[in-house]
Order: structure tokens, then sequence, then C-alpha cells
């Protein structure tokens, strides 16, 4: 599959294998399908949530009588094309807009409308028919297959189409990347829709639960369409403005995932989603690793906003709430984080001279009154042996296999108390307030750790602490010099990240998440069973971070491994998994687009990575 991103007159162009694209219409909302062939997931198709913020799926495929063997990436839009055609997909709002140019013949819409996690297939009934010259597809869903009960009904408008065909028939569809993950992996979709296109059509597919409010949105997208797609093209102009295409890639795929969705007073809410298409979800940590990128793009209203956020949801034992909607799970280094993403915009609008522009002195008086009773809790309910501690699964690494939970007391969990006390110290300064006890704090921790951390005769740091030292080599040691590198003198740091590498380094460009020579070392992708995720699969968004610590400790020194990286994500981001998007992980064997193919933080963690090396 031939791959060009265009961008203005900047073009870069590829071969691809066979991956997939997704548009987002910046709402939550997204269509993803695979450039050529069937998709390989039931997560691929036309997403919407702009009915009480539910997720539906509605659309699986829009396919022509020849299989495309290009895709074009124009930033607004997607195009695919083969010898006959060219197809574009647009998204605005809670409309799909599909064009077709140099194409006469059949297009064949296949239907798979439901929640997005409602996986039975008892009770779907489809009807098509026509009314005020549009094509209406109502959608009814009992709850069995009796037909006695309804649950939810459904229309898509389709504004276009002239002459139609209902094929009627239930196609089973298998979808291969979900069978190598795990989950559900075959279902069926309705061919509820067929029409001749000669030469050049649009058409356009608007959602709703009333059929007469879909008809009005699809008639209004037809009608305004030049409309809509000049402010697309605006608001992308004044967005993409890096030299290098690959940059602004990495921009937009952040971009699409910063949301403004409506709470039920109408008040608008931002934030940034962990990513498409199955992580939809508002997580702390992800939202606050990806506020880096945030803040280097200088998008201060913004990470001001999600940081003040954050500091009113602040829970009563000091941390933060995994995730909204509501996760069990814990999260130990949420506040942390948000220390750091606080740490880093006061620094750079300090830079900027544009501290009290963004900050008076009630939100810095806040800021401390917030952070310094979140750290006394912290204290209370965590602190151990000198140490922060947490239990199984609560950091980033929050999978259990084969016992590997990380219980105890994490690198980086210490990095952030460190970073939280020196934080603390600086905004008291600004505020004129005694910060002796803060300065004892970080300098007895400071310490404890590299006392119990650090062994110097191997040039090692230690991955956790509990009861004694454990020395497994994680990628971790790299968020510790991230968040503190005032832990250990320069040349210690570079011991260390030298023996991490020695034991994580994958040839291709990228960390395993484990070190090879462990014995719970994965080096394939498992999906959901676990075995994988956190001991083997290389995490882009710690890759983007280690290269980002590797060249501000010693960029020529590790220039060849920085280099290596930004190959890696920038290739994965081009030709792999959803062109154009920034994926979770790739397995340790080999480059690969996996998990989730459009993630949040690896997005802007490459933004950063960008940021730091061009300037």
């Amino acid at each position: 599959m031939r791959v060009i991103h265009k961008l203005g007159e900047r073009i870069v162009q590829g071969e691809g294998g066979n991956p997939g694209f997704l548009v987002s219409n910046k709402k939550g909302g997204y269509i993803s399908l695979n450039c050529s062939s069937q998709n390989i997931s039931a997560y691929q198709g036309w997403f919407d949530n702009s009915i009480d913020g539910e997720r539906y799926k509605l659309i699986e495929a829009i396919s022509l009588e020849k299989e495309p063997d290009t895709v074009k990436n124009l930033f607004s839009c997607t195009e695919r094309h083969s010898s006959k055609s060219i197809e574009r997909f647009y998204l605005f709002n809670g409309s799909l807009v599909y064009e077709t140019e140099s194409y006469s013949g059949a297009c064949h819409v296949d239907f798979d409308i439901r929640r997005i996690y409602d996986f039975s297939d008892a009770g779907r009934a489809y009807k098509v028919y026509k009314k005020k010259g549009a094509v209406v597809v109502e959608y009814t869903k009992y709850r069995d297959h009796g037909l006695s009960e309804i649950d939810y009904r459904m229309y898509l408008a389709i504004a276009g189409v002239a002459d139609f065909e209902v094929p009627d028939q239930w196609l089973k569809r298998y979808y291969h990347y979900d069978a190598q993950r795990g989950p559900r992996h075959t279902f069926y979709v309705y061919r509820g829709l067929k029409f001749s296109i000669s030469s050049s059509n649009t058409v356009v597919f608007s959602f709703s639960q009333n059929e007469e409010e879909a008809l009005e949105k699809a008639f209004f997208v037809q009608d305004n369409l030049h409309f809509l797609k000049s402010t697309q093209e605006k608001y992308n102009a004044k967005l993409l403005d890096r030299k290098k295409i690959e940059e602004n890639m990495a921009l937009k795929c952040l971009d699409d995932l910063i949301i403004i969705p409506k709470d039920e007073s109408g008040k608008a809410l931002s934030g940034v989603y962990a990513g498409f298409p199955w992580f939809y979800q508002l997580w702390a940590r992800d939202e606050l690793v990806s506020l880096g990128g945030i803040i280097r793009l200088k998008r201060y209203e913004l990470a001001k906003q999600l940081l003040f956020k954050h500091l009113n949801t602040i829970l009563p034992d000091g941390r933060l709430s995994n995730r909204t909607p509501f996760s069990e799970l814990g999260s130990a280094d949420s506040t942390g984080w948000l220390v750091k993403r606080l740490y880093d915009f006061m620094t750079s609008l300090e830079s900027d001279g544009m501290l009290d522009r963004f900050l008076r002195k009630e939100d810095l008086e806040f800021i401390y009154d917030r952070l310094d009773k979140a750290i006394l809790s912290l204290r209370k309910n965590f602190e151990r042996e000198g140490l922060v501690w947490s239990s199984a699964k609560e950091s980033w690494m929050d999978t259990d296999y084969g016992g590997d939970s990380r219980e105890g007391a994490c690198i980086e969990i210490q990095a952030f108390q460190l970073l939280a006390y020196s934080f603390m110290r600086h905004l008291g300064s600004i505020l004129k307030k005694n910060t002796l006890a803060y300065a004892t704090l970080e300098k007895n921790l400071a310490k404890e750790v590299k006392k119990k951390f650090f062994n110097s005769n191997a040039g090692m740091l230690a991955d956790r602490f509990n009861a004694i030292p454990d020395f497994t080599q994680r990628p971790n040691i790299f968020l510790a010099y991230y968040i503190y590198p005032k832990l250990l003198k320069k040349s210690e740091w570079v011991v260390v990240f030298k023996t991490g590498l020695d034991r994580l380094w994958l040839d291709w460009g990228g960390l395993s998440s484990i070190a090879k020579d462990h014995n719970l070392f994965v080096p394939d992708y498992t999906g959901e069973d676990n075995r994988s995720y956190h001991r083997g699969d290389s995490w882009f968004y710690i890759n983007n971070l280690a290269a980002l610590c590797m060249h501000r400790l010693d960029k020529n020194g590790f220039s060849e491994h920085i280099s290596k990286i930004i190959q890696a994500g920038t290739s994965e981001m081009l030709y792999h998994g959803f062109i154009g998007c920034c994926a979770e992980i790739s397995p340790a064997s080999h480059l690969e687009s996996a998990g989730c193919f459009s993630q949040a933080w690896s997005a802007a963690t490459l933004v950063e990575l960008f940021e730091e090396c061009t300037k």
C-alpha cells in the first residue's frame, strides 16, 4: 500500500503494508477504516458520541468495486485511491461526508449500529427507506430475539443518494487484530445500501435518535459543506505551522484527542482522551503526561484549564482518581504527574515572561494550598520506611503477570515526591513562605533514595524497593531522570543509562519494558492477556521520553540511540497502524503498531521530543 502525507506543498511518502486510517471530529467521534480489504478490528468504522456521551458504532465500511492501492493523508481529510477512483472522508461534528471522484459504478455501505460495547447479536432490525429526498436507515435494537422489548432506536439520514437498492444481506466479519488481542472477533454486519455513482458524488451521513433531526443535520451539512471545509482548513493552517511534516503530524494526532465535550449543564469540559479507538476515557495519568506536549506548544490557556481541573479533584488520600468515568485501579503517580506539569507550566511561563499573565497571586496561593494538603495526605497514607509506597498495579505498569506487579516503593514515585518538595520550595519562595520543612524533606528523601536504590559499583538504579532493592532493569530509570535529574550526578546518570540500555535496547529503535534477559520477557505482543504488555512490549511514550532524557544528559554520547528512537517513532506514525497517528506500543521483536493505534501520550511525547531536538 502506497502511503502519502501531504500538507500544503510538503509531501512525505512510502510503503505501508496494509495500514488503516483515522479521521477525528475533535468531539470524540471518529471514522477509521482499513486502507484496503476489510477492517482488522470491530473498533473500526464510523463511531459517534453526540447522544448523551454514549459512543455508538454506525457504519462498518463503505466500499467500491475496486480496492484502493494508495492512501493519502491530507490532515483535514483522508483519501483512498485506486486506478479507477478517489474516495475522500471528512467528519463534521455528528456527520460523515463521503466524496468520490473519477469513479463510475456501485458503492456498498455496510451498517453495524450498536453501542460500542454491545456485542449482542440478538434483536437487530434495520429498515431502509426514502424520505424528503434522502435515504433513512432506521435501526431498532431489541433486548431479545423475540423482538418484544425495544432497547434503543437510531436513525441515519443519508443525503446525496438518488437511486439505491437494499441488498438486505447479513455478512460475517472476522477481525484478525481482535483475534490476536483476545476479545470477541467475529460479528455480523448488515449490507443495507447499494447506490450508483457516476464520475463524482458527495454523500452526507448524519446520526440521531430522532428521524427529523437526523435529516436536518444531513441537509445542513450538505448545504454548508464549503463553509465547513473552509473552517477546518483555517483551523489546520493556524495549528500546523511546524517546518517538518512529521512534527505537524504528531501535533495533529495529539490535537485530535483533545476533546471539549459538554456535561449536562452545557458547560464545556476540556480533556485529553487517552486514545482511539477504545481508550476514549479521560485517564488522569495519560492526560497529565500528554500535557507536556501541550505546554511545549505554548497552549497555555488549555494547559491551565486542565491543571486546575485536576487540582480541584484531588482525593482525600492525596491522589487523583484514575480516570473519568471512575475506575477502581489506584493511580500512585497521578498527583506526581500533576506536580511535574505544574512545574513545567510555571517554568515555561517564567521563561516567556508570562507568569503574571496566566497565574495571579491567588492562583499561586491556591496551587500551594492544594498541593500542601495533598503532600501531607500522601505522606500520611503511603509513606513507609522513609519512602512512598504503592500497592500492586498502581503505577503506570498497571498489569500483573507471573507475580510481577511492582508493589513497593517505585523509583519514579520517589522522583515525583522529590520534585513535589522541590516545587513547593520554589512556589513558596515566590509567595514568601517559610519552606525550610520542604527543603529538609527533599534533602532527607534524596539521601534515602540514593542509599536504597543506587548501586554505584554496578552502575544500576533499582526499579523499586520492597525490603530489598529490585534491580530488574526497566525504562523507569529514564522517567526518574525526566522527573528529578538532581537525584544523581551527571556522570552517575550516564552510567545508569548505559547499563539500562545494555539490557533494554531494541535494535529497531526502542526500549523493552523489562530486561531482555529477564525470565518474564516476552518478545511478541500477546494482547489482552498482559503477558507482554509490561514485560516486553515497547511503549512509544517511554521511548520518546528516554530519547529526550538522553538528549538532555549527553546528546553526543547517546546520539545513535536518540536518532533511532526518532526514526522508529516517525516511521510508525507515517506508515504503520493508523497512518498519521502514534500507536501505544510495539512488540519488542520488531517495529509494529500494537495496542491502541492512536495514543495521546505517544503523540504528545513525540511533540516534546521534536520540540526539544529541533529548537
